[in-house]
């Protein structure tokens, strides 16, 4: 699977240069985040990918407009302004990613209950806001056609995120460095 995943430098020096598979660190998750990334992680092992305790890295399928796939260098989403950076292109054994949208996996990572539409969301507050049915919902983010385009965006500019186990060598078929704006 075609993906794109951006990284700091040393991450191509690690991955590229010294010929070396890179795995994330929980060093940089930020703590507000981890019961999400545990989350994501079990999700993954669940299909069999990753080993179920390291975090994912994260990766580009769909970026933007239709008409891109690849992510814009001239956004100003990817780091502080001023950051050194470098978009990988990589070629990904299918089995080895899990696929969600970008815009619904705010709603886990803040601990919120995903919902289809205004309805559902009313509908949930007025159960009480059930702590049990705000994790169930996040499952969600894997279907990129699930969600009212009112309320979550147009199905074809949804972007679409990769969790993949680790960056292998064999997998970066190029790179551009670039400095974020």
């Amino acid at each position: 699977m075609r993906l794109w995943s951006i990284q700091h430098p040393d991450v191509y020096q690690c991955v590229v240069l010294d010929k070396s598979v890179h795995r994330q660190d929980w060093k940089w998750i930020d703590d507000s985040f981890l019961r999400t990334y545990r989350w994501m992680i079990a999700q993954m092992r669940q299909r069999g990918i990753g080993d179920g305790q390291t975090p994912p890295v994260w990766a580009w399928y769909k970026w933007g407009p239709p008409k891109f796939s690849r992510p814009d260098l001239r956004s100003r989403s990817f780091a502080s302004a001023g950051t050194p950076l470098v978009m990988m292109k990589l070629d990904v054994p299918d089995n080895l990613v899990l696929l969600s949208c970008y815009t619904k996996w705010h709603i886990p990572l803040n601990h919120g209950y995903l919902s289809e539409n205004e309805a559902d969301d009313e509908a949930f507050e007025k159960r009480g806001a059930p702590e049990a049915e705000v994790e169930a919902s996040w499952h969600r983010v894997f279907d990129i056609q699930f969600g009212d385009p009112k309320w979550i965006g147009r199905r074809e500019t949804r972007e679409v995120q990769a969790c993949i186990p680790e960056l292998r060598p064999e997998w970066v078929k190029s790179s551009t460095f670039f400095i974020a704006r």
